[in-house]
C-alpha cells in the first residue's frame, strides 16, 4: 500500500500551526472595492525635441488675441486663456493647417477623377504665414490618447455627455469635430492645472499635436522662423510638386489673386504626404 502524504500545516510566527494567511483587503471608497482605484489622467512628458508651428508672420509664436479665441478645437469658450497649436512633426503642422483647403467631397464626386482636382491655397494666405520651431519648458500636459485619461474624462463628463450629443468618451469624441465637448475638455484641463493637451491628429495617427495654453512657458531664444515656401504646379511636370522647375521664392512674381500648391522643400516625405492629402 502506497503511503499517503498529508500536506504540512502552515506555522504562525510563534511556531505553532495556524490558519492559512490571507491578504488583508484595504478599504476603498464607498461602492468601490479596495483593489480598484479611480484612474488618474495620464500626463505626457515634455520632450526635448523641437515642435513646429505654422502661424502668422512676423512672429508665428505670438499668442492670438483673446477676442479671436473660441473657434479652435481646444480653445476656451469663455476666453479665459489662449492656445497655440503646434505639432511634433513638421509635416503635421502643414497638414493640420492646409487640410481645410482640400477639394470638397461634392466636387470630387462631380468630377469623378480625383487626379483632375488641384488643391489650391491662395498666395496671400501663404505669404502671411511662417514656420517656427521651438522648445517647451517642463509642465503638465494632458495626454488624451491614453486609456487612463479617457477613463478620468468619462468620470468627469459622464453625466453631461448627452448635452454634447455623445454616448461615451473615447478617441472619436476627444479628437472629433464636436467643438463644444473638446473645448470643455480644454477648460477642464486648464482648471486642473495643466499647461496644454497632447492629442493625435485626425489626418494621421503618427502625427503628434500639441495644444499649448498660455500658462505654459516656451523657449523662444533658439527658435528658427522661416517663410512657408511653396511651389506652383508645372503643367510640363507629371508630379504635383516640382522643386526642380520652380524658384524658391516664387511669390515674388505672383499677383495676390494667384493660387499655389503648398509643398515643403526641406523633407521629401513631407511633400509626399501633402500630395496625398489633396
Amino acid at each position: 500500500m502506497v503511503p499517503r502524504h498529508e500536506p504540512r500545516p502552515r506555522r504562525s510566527s510563534a511556531g505553532a500551526p495556524g490558519p492559512r494567511a490571507t491578504r488583508e483587503r484595504r478599504p476603498g471608497r464607498a461602492g468601490i472595492p479596495g483593489s480598484v482605484r479611480p484612474r488618474q489622467p495620464r500626463s505626457a512628458r515634455t520632450p526635448r525635441t523641437l515642435v513646429y508651428r505654422l502661424g502668422r508672420l512676423p512672429d508665428p509664436l505670438e499668442w492670438p488675441p483673446l477676442e479671436s479665441a473660441g473657434s479652435g478645437r481646444f480653445d476656451d469658450p469663455a476666453r479665459r486663456f489662449r492656445v497655440l497649436y503646434a505639432a511634433r512633426q513638421r509635416a503635421a503642422c502643414f497638414a493640420e493647417t492646409l487640410a481645410t483647403f482640400r477639394p470638397s467631397l461634392e466636387l470630387l464626386a462631380e468630377t469623378g477623377d480625383p487626379a483632375d482636382i488641384v488643391g489650391a491655397v491662395s498666395a496671400g494666405f501663404l505669404r502671411s504665414r511662417g514656420v517656427a520651431a521651438f522648445h517647451r519648458r517642463a509642465g503638465r500636459w494632458l495626454d488624451i490618447r491614453q486609456l487612463e485619461t479617457l477613463a478620468a474624462l468619462r468620470s468627469a463628463f459622464g453625466s453631461t455627455l448627452h448635452e454634447f450629443g455623445l454616448t461615451d468618451v473615447d478617441l472619436s469624441g476627444v479628437c472629433g469635430p464636436q467643438r463644444m465637448f473638446t473645448q470643455s475638455v480644454a477648460a477642464w484641463a486648464y482648471e486642473h492645472g495643466y499647461h496644454g493637451i497632447v492629442y493625435a491628429s485626425r489626418l494621421g495617427a503618427t502625427f503628434e499635436c500639441w495644444a499649448i495654453f498660455d500658462n505654459a512657458a516656451i523657449e523662444t531664444g533658439n527658435t528658427a522662423s522661416e517663410p512657408a515656401d511653396v511651389y506652383v504646379r508645372c503643367p510640363a511636370c507629371p508630379t504635383w510638386f516640382v522643386p526642380s522647375c520652380a524658384p524658391t521664392r516664387v511669390f515674388a512674381r505672383l499677383p495676390p489673386s494667384a493660387v499655389a500648391i503648398a509643398a515643403v522643400r526641406t523633407k521629401e516625405a513631407t511633400a509626399h504626404y501633402l500630395r496625398a492629402l489633396w
